[in-house]
C-alpha cells in the first residue's frame, strides 16, 4: 500500500509524505519572512544553483571525440553522447526540499558533491564583499553537515566524527583554536542545553581555548524537534552569525557613516567660503539699509516737490495776477 499524500503548502501540490527531516542527511536550515516559505524555497533553489554552478564543475561533461573515423564510428559515439547525457545528474536533484513543519523555518536538503558548510559560507563571503544583496525572503542560512536523533548518545556519537578531522589532528608546534559551542534547541523539551555544550566542550579537549567573543571556529549544534543537526562554521561574528539581514545592516550603516564623513569634510573645506558668502549677506543689508535710506530721500523729495509746487503755483498766480492786472492798466492808460 502507498504511503499517504499530504498536501504540500510549499508547492501547492500533492507530495509524499516521507520527505521529512530524518538522520543521516546534510542541507540547509533556512529562517524566512512568515507565510512566506514557498518563496523563500524558489529563492533558496535559484541561488544555490548559482553558485554551486561555480564551486562544483561537472565533471561528467561529453567527451570529446575526434571527427574523423568511420560511419561506424559516428554511431558508436553517439550512442555513447547519449548515454552519458542520460547518466549525467540534473541540477535540481542536488537540492531538495523537506519539510519541517514549523512557520519561517525551511530545510534544503543537498546531496553531494555539494558541501553546505561552503557553499554558505561562499554566499555569504560573496555578499558580504559585494555589498550586493540577492535575496529577498531568506534572512538567515545555517549549513548542517549531518544529522542524528536528538538524544545524548547519538550526538555524542555523531559529533565525535565531526569534530575529529578539526580539532583532534593537532600537533604539538600547531597554534590551539578558539572556539565557542552554539546550541541552538527549538520544539524540543528533551535536550538540556548546558548538558550538551559540556559534551561537545569534553568532545575538544582541554588543549583549544573556549573563546565566546573573537573564536576562530563556532560549533552549531541545531536541535529541532526530535533531529539534531551540527556544523563547524568559520567566520561567524564577521558574517554576523550567517544571517543575511545583519550584514547588509552593518554594510549600510558603514555606507552612511562614510556619506557623513564626505559631507562634513566638505562643509569644513568651504567654510571660509561660507563666511565670504556671510559677509556677504551683511554687506547685502547693508546695501538693503542704504536702499531704504534712498527711498526715504526719495520720500523727501516728493515732499519737496510737492512743496516747491505750491510755492510755485502760488507765487506764479500771484505774478499773473499782477501782471494782468498791470497789463490791463496800462492797456487802459494807452486808450
Amino acid at each position: 500500500m502507498s504511503s499517504p499524500q499530504k498536501y504540500n503548502r510549499y508547492f501547492g501540490k500533492y507530495k509524499n509524505s516521507k520527505a521529512v527531516l530524518e538522520p543521516n542527511i546534510s542541507g540547509i536550515f533556512v529562517s524566512c519572512i512568515k507565510t512566506k516559505e514557498s518563496l523563500c524555497i524558489r529563492e533558496c533553489y535559484d541561488l544555490f544553483d548559482e553558485y554551486a554552478d561555480k564551486i562544483y564543475k561537472s565533471t561528467d561533461e561529453n567527451p570529446r571525440v575526434d571527427e574523423g573515423g568511420s560511419d561506424k564510428d559516428d554511431v558508436e559515439t553517439s550512442i555513447a553522447k547519449e548515454i552519458a547525457q542520460m547518466k549525467r545528474p540534473h541540477k535540481s536533484r542536488r537540492f531538495a526540499s523537506i519539510q519541517t513543519g514549523a512557520n519561517c523555518v525551511v530545510f534544503i536538503k543537498t546531496n553531494p558533491p555539494i558541501n553546505p558548510v561552503q557553499l554558505v559560507h561562499s554566499i555569504l563571503t560573496d555578499l558580504y564583499n559585494s555589498g550586493q544583496k540577492k535575496t529577498r525572503f531568506s534572512m538567515r542560512m545555517v549549513p548542517i553537515v549531518q544529522t542524528c536523533y536528538a538524544n545524548m548518545n547519538d550526538i555524542n556519537r555523531m559529533a565525535d566524527e565531526i569534530l575529529k578531522p578539526r580539532f583532534y589532528s593537532l600537533k604539538d608546534d600547531q597554534q590551539k583554536i578558539r572556539y565557542a559551542v552554539i546550541p541552538n534547541i527549538r520544539h524540543n523539551h528533551n535536550v538540556d542545553r548546558m548538558e550538551l555544550i559540556t559534551m561537545i566542550a569534553k568532545l575538544v579537549g582541554d588543549q583549544h581555548i573556549v573563546n565566546l567573543d573573537d573564536p576562530e571556529l563556532v560549533i552549531i549544534v541545531d536541535v529541532f524537534k526530535n533531529i539534531c543537526g551540527m556544523s563547524i562554521l568559520e567566520d561567524y561574528n564577521k558574517l554576523k552569525k550567517y544571517n543575511i539581514e545583519k550584514i547588509f545592516e552593518e554594510l549600510n550603516e558603514k555606507k552612511d557613516g562614510d556619506s557623513k564623513v564626505r559631507f562634513a569634510g566638505s562643509s569644513s573645506s568651504g567654510s571660509c567660503g561660507g563666511r565670504s558668502r556671510n559677509h556677504g549677506r551683511g554687506s547685502k543689508g547693508y546695501y538693503r539699509g542704504s536702499r531704504s535710506h534712498d527711498r526715504r530721500l526719495r520720500g523727501y523729495g516728493r515732499e519737496s516737490k510737492g512743496h516747491s509746487g505750491e510755492s510755485k503755483g502760488d507765487h506764479n498766480g500771484e505774478l499773473e495776477g499782477y501782471n494782468d492786472k498791470e497789463s490791463k492798466d496800462h492797456s487802459s492808460y494807452m486808450l
